[in-house]
């Protein structure tokens, strides 16, 4: 068995572990899917906002797993946590066309912008002769793909809202699949990377309390959401 990421005999344990992995850590938000290096970057600022997030009795254990991927041994029993990024669908799928395009080249491949497909046209940014890195392409051509003229009225509360549903709705097909029967109680953390402006996070929650379904689901299969969102830690329960 592995080692634990986490022992923590109490509250300042926990906050100085979480400090120390979000400084280990170089995650890359917005590709289009979560990965172990955001996973522990979500959980440790997680930790560092609220290091009572999973209870205040201590001590706390926490593994690095997969599904769900994180278990925590609390005196209270055991919790399993899914932990998700919320962006919209388009910017998902504008980031794993990127990838597909680099896909033969690794993680760290180098490529000029005439590689891509014509309606990706970078022109417009080049400072330069040549744009080398893919996770620089990639920030571009989305940026001006998802470009909007402005924000008006409740935009920015409703992609806040559709961003996280879109989260939650994928966290709970995959808990409808998996075997987390083992866990005393699931729960589920979000980083929250829709990238609207200025939200007002009440009306944005408002909105996402309206989408029945959703919130049906993250019940059935979740019992606390976690939302990491503006510096903030919000927590919710099903009770």
């Amino acid at each position: 068995m592995t080692a634990p990421l986490i022992k923590a005999s109490d509250a300042l344990m926990m906050r100085r572990a979480a400090v120390r992995i979000a400084g280990e850590v170089a995650p890359r938000h917005g590709i289009g899917k979560t990965t172990a290096p955001s996973e522990l970057w979500t959980l440790a600022h997680a930790l560092m906002g609220n290091p009572h997030i999973f209870g205040p009795d201590f001590p706390q254990t926490i593994w690095h797993r997969d599904s769900p991927d994180f278990h925590i041994e609390t005196p209270g029993g055991t919790i399993g946590l899914e932990v998700v990024e919320a962006i919209s669908p388009q910017r998902a799928h504008a980031s794993s066309e990127i990838n597909r395009l680099y896909a033969s080249n690794g993680d760290d491949a180098s490529g000029d912008d005439h590689d891509l497909p014509k309606c990706y046209d970078l022109s417009f940014y080049r400072s330069d002769s040549q744009m080398s890195k893919r996770h620089e392409i990639r920030r571009r051509v989305i940026d001006r793909k998802l470009d909007r003229c402005g924000w008006h009225r409740d935009e920015p509360q409703r992609e806040w809202a559709h961003c996280m549903a879109h989260a939650i709705n994928s966290k709970s097909d995959r808990a409808a699949k998996g075997n987390y029967a083992s866990f005393q109680r699931n729960e589920l953390l979000v980083y929250e990377n829709s990238g609207a402006p200025d939200v007002v996070t009440d009306d944005a929650l408002k909105i996402l309390a309206a989408d029945t379904d959703t919130i049906r689901r993250l019940w059935q299969h979740f019992t606390a959401l976690h939302v990491l969102t503006r510096g903030r830690v919000l927590t919710f329960s099903a009770t």
